[in-house]
């Protein structure tokens, strides 16, 4: 191998050692001086451009807005904003850096004076120091007028108000909007209000309205103190009442039988805090007072009454009178029901005296309709007695009177009592009758003339017909004397009349009333038996029924007795009275049972089937004193299970159906005994 070539390969050798030995050197100058990463940023920042973002801006109206541009970047580099297209209906201020990122700039914009476009637009773009703009970017303006917006915060309240009387209220209004308002008010009447209503921006103010209705009724009325504002809608309310009310409307007027007239009443109230002076126009049949004087916030009833002798049916008007104000009420007034009065004799009784027997002697009846309506009449009279006009029912038209002749007499002698009695519509009236028939033939004892019966005070008045009577029973004969005679005996001789039974003892009103009330409620509880701290029994009621025995129940008083006592009531014959009265008497075996809550319920065994009972009940402290009675409770007991009535003739039914089936088969053969 020739030298030259062999110094060409050891020199080629040389040189890639060396580059092998500067090889790491070079990577380690790059880390250390950081000329590598230079260039390579360099190279990244020359191919990557900033972003301008889209800007949306809202403005108002005359007022310049602030607005933000914003670059995306990819380095901390200065980011540089440039304005590439100006708006068409504002100004933009010089573009400024942001005070805290250098990656965002400020430009003020301020719309033209007096321009009524609301709508706006520019585009911007940015750049890295000495690079490359940005593509440009919008940024949108939209903008609103400068309005105000009121909006009610408290609404009024002017509750009740009389004619011709001022109310007033307060209204809060404020101004949420952007704007002051100013607006003059028209206020509808009652109503009145301020003349303007001026609220600058944010402000709250408060404003009297008042209101003087001139007549009752409900007044509304709504208005909007800014047009256009829903929530600035007032709405005003006043109910005017009236000064004075009178009620009822229509006043019905009912008969009273203890004071023979027809009675109503009206109720006037002051709605007004003075007191208030009426005339009463009242029609001529009508008894009312003229004037009135009702004090303030105070009700007064007025008594309405047709006389006595007014028994017809009335119709008219009452009207009641406060200047300017009128008030009217409807009258009305159903005849008087039929009610027959004895006017002779005065004392309801008549005495034919002593007459020989087979003589007829008669007496005069006076019946008198002091009613509106004909009264209906029949007379029952046993014998020896009998009312010669009325064989049949006898009618008496309103005001009427009717004379009526009685005759007694008697084949046989002896002392004769009996009630002649007319019942109908016109009520029920009863008089007293009695006779004495004598033989001629027998010697008549001696014996004091009989006095005359007394008077009463005033002729019995007729009741309804539908109204109870108490059964009056003959009274005891007394010992060694005979009964005097019943309506359909046989007269006794002259001799026995002598010894018969005195005649029931007469009574004055009060004690009628006390013989009434005795019959109805029984004895009343002595007062030193009734106890001072338990109330009377309430809520009695009925359970359950059987046919001998009774579940009631009744509520658990607030303070509850030690026990109670059942009684059930029962008449009693009065010896000295000639009444029946109503006595009690305890319940024996009641047994209580489960009553559910707040009842006290007892089952009452022992008792008689298909029987009515008055059953009453009493509680018992613990010194064997006793509260008043509860209400007494009218039941009865069931009837015990009876076979149907058709029962027997459903039995029968069915033989005859066998019988027939029996002989048809033995005619037919085909049943051989």
């Amino acid at each position: 191998m020739s030298s030259p070539l062999l110094i060409r390969r050891a020199g080629l050798v040389v040189r890639w050692l060396c580059l092998l030995l500067l090889l790491p050197a070079l990577a380690t100058a790059d880390v250390t001086t950081g000329f590598g990463d230079k260039k390579k940023k360099k190279k990244d920042d020359e191919g990557f451009l900033p972003e301008a973002k889209p800007v949306n801006v809202r403005f108002i109206a005359g007022t310049a807005v602030e607005i933000e541009l914003n670059a995306a970047v990819a380095s901390l580099g200065a980011v540089h904003f440039a304005i590439r297209e100006q708006p068409q209906h504002g100004t933009l201020s010089v573009i400024r850096s942001h005070p805290r990122e250098p990656y965002k700039a400020l430009v003020t914009y301020t719309p033209n004076p007096g321009d009524a476009v609301l709508t706006d637009r520019f585009t911007y773009a940015c750049k890295l120091d000495t690079g490359s703009w940005s593509a440009p970017s919008p940024v949108s303006l939209v903008g609103k007028r400068a309005e105000p917006r009121i909006e009610i915060m408290q609404t009024t309240a002017f509750g009740r108000v009389l004619p011709g009387f001022e109310g007033s209220s307060r209204v809060v209004l404020k101004n949420t909007g952007i704007a002051p308002f100013a607006a003059d008010m028209q206020w509808q009447a009652p109503w009145t209000g301020p003349p303007r209503v001026e609220l600058g921006i944010g402000e709250q103010k408060e404003y009297l309205i008042t209101v003087k209705p001139s007549a009752p009724g409900t007044l509304i009325w709504e208005t909007e103190i800014q047009h256009g504002e829903p929530k600035s809608k007032i709405r005003l309310y006043v109910e005017c009442a009236e000064p004075f009310v009178v009620a009822p409307g229509l006043v019905k007027m009912q008969f009273v039988a203890a004071t023979g007239d027809r009675h109503g009443k009206v109720g006037v109230a002051n709605a007004t805090d003075s007191p208030m002076r009426f005339v009463i126009e009242a029609p001529d049949r009508i008894q009312a007072p003229k004037d009135l004087e009702v004090p303030g916030k105070q009700s007064v009833q007025i008594d309405l009454k047709l006389a006595a002798a007014d028994v017809q049916a009335f119709h008219g008007e009452l009207w009641v009178v406060s200047t300017p104000y009128r008030q009217r009420v409807l009258l009305e007034a159903a005849p008087e029901p039929p009610q027959v009065v004895l006017v002779s004799p005065t004392n309801a009784a008549i005495d034919f005296g002593t007459q020989p027997k087979g003589k007829m002697t008669q007496a005069k009846l006076t019946l008198q309709n002091v009613g509106g309506e004909a009264a209906v009449l029949a007379a029952q009279a046993a014998p020896p007695f009998r009312v010669v006009e009325t064989d049949a029912a006898a009618s008496i038209g309103p005001g009427e009177k009717r004379e009526m002749t009685v005759e007694c007499i008697s084949q046989q002698a002896g002392k004769f009592t009996g009630n002649i009695i007319f019942s109908g519509t016109g009520g029920q009236l009863s008089i007293a009758a009695s006779y004495i028939a004598t033989d001629p033939n027998m010697p008549q004892p001696i014996r004091p003339t009989a006095g005359a019966t007394p008077k009463n005070s005033r002729a019995p008045v007729a009741r309804a017909a539908s109204a109870s009577k108490i059964e009056t029973p003959p009274p005891a004969p007394e010992k060694g004397k005979t009964a005097a005679p019943s309506k359909d005996a046989k007269s006794a001789p002259d001799a026995e009349a002598d010894k018969s039974a005195p005649d029931e003892p007469k009574f004055n009103e009060r004690e009628k009333i006390v013989l009434a009330y005795l019959a109805t409620w029984g004895i009343p509880v002595p007062k030193e038996l009734l106890s001072s701290t338990l109330k009377k029994i309430e809520g009695i009621g009925m359970v359950k029924r059987g046919t001998d025995h009774l579940v009631i129940q009744w509520d658990e008083p607030a303070a509850k007795p030690v026990s109670y006592k059942v009684q059930v009531g029962y008449k009693m014959f009065g010896q000295t009275s000639h009444r029946w009265v109503k006595s009690w008497r305890d319940i024996p075996g009641v047994a209580a049972v489960n009553g559910g809550a707040g009842k006290h319920a007892v089952r009452c065994p022992g008792l008689k089937p298909e029987t009515r009972y008055e059953i009453r009940v009493l509680g018992v402290d613990d010194k064997e004193k006793v509260s008043e009675p509860s209400d007494i409770l009218i039941t009865s007991t069931t009837g015990p299970w009876r076979w149907p009535s058709w029962t027997w003739q459903a039995l029968i039914a069915v033989a005859l159906v066998i019988f027939i089936v029996i002989y048809v088969l033995l005619k037919r053969g085909k049943w051989d005994l």
